[in-house]
């Protein structure tokens, strides 16, 4: 799939090819550049990690509790679904200008709109799993648990983690665009402002590098992902 790629973008950028050689650069001018400029763009990623990493799993540790709480209950659930719904269409990056006046920094900014934006997917995918349980299975095992609590945790959430996790990888691509556009829009630091940095200057060759080393992370964490829910869901096989 690399080297399919690789071989196409070398073709399409080939001389002989009407494509804008100043704006579309070929795969060895990009990655010259991405060389001299790996430092700073590592520099760059650890900052963007940090921020998405941070608002991210404040999401998890959040959503997830009151998914499956809203969840089993239905009458509770009901009103909470359609807030969360309401909430959930709003796009997360209208909330900038707001947090932008309201936060001391952009960093805890960029970490709210993170959060806002991974919560509801999350939260949405949590309560669907609740909701789609068997209901005979909830009813036997309430037999036999003693608590609420061990309810939730044993029993609701290991047989909602399928749906739950669909929340999750959809909530972290939302949080990695959501991410770009706020550094884009007014960061100091992170990929996103290399490539609006670059892209003021008309600098399309560390665009492209900046487009490229974000498209490799975001590839990157996601696949992690996916071998950790299959690592959770290999009961399934």
């Amino acid at each position: 799939m690399i080297f399919s790629f690789i071989g196409i973008w070398t073709l399409l950028t080939a001389k002989f090819v009407l494509i804008p050689q100043d704006i579309f650069k070929a795969p060895d001018v990009v990655t010259k550049q991405f060389v001299s400029d790996l430092p700073r763009l590592m520099n760059d990623l650890a900052v963007s990690m940090i921020t998405i990493t941070t608002g991210y799993i404040l999401a998890l540790i959040t959503a997830i509790p009151i998914g499956l709480f809203l969840g089993w209950n239905a009458q509770v659930g009901k009103v909470g679904e359609q807030i969360a719904n309401f909430l959930g269409s709003i796009p997360p990056i209208v909330f900038i200008p707001y947090t932008l006046a309201l936060l001391p920094t952009f960093k805890s900014c960029s970490i709210f709109v993170i959060f806002i934006t991974a919560f509801f997917p999350i939260l949405s995918g949590t309560m669907s799993g609740v909701q789609n349980i068997n209901k005979t299975t909830i009813e036997s095992a309430k037999i036999f648990c003693p608590s609420k609590p061990y309810m939730l945790y044993s029993v609701l959430l290991p047989a909602s983690l399928p749906q739950i996790f669909d929340g999750c990888n959809m909530g972290l691509l939302l949080s990695f665009i959501l991410l770009t556009s706020a550094e884009m829009i007014g960061g100091n630091s992170g990929i996103g402002f290399y490539i609006q940095y670059y892209t003021n200057f008309g600098n399309f060759t560390r665009i492209m590098v900046g487009i490229v080393f974000l498209g490799t992370i975001v590839t990157l964490v996601t696949n992690l992902v996916k071998a950790i829910e299959a690592r959770f869901l290999r009961w399934k096989n």
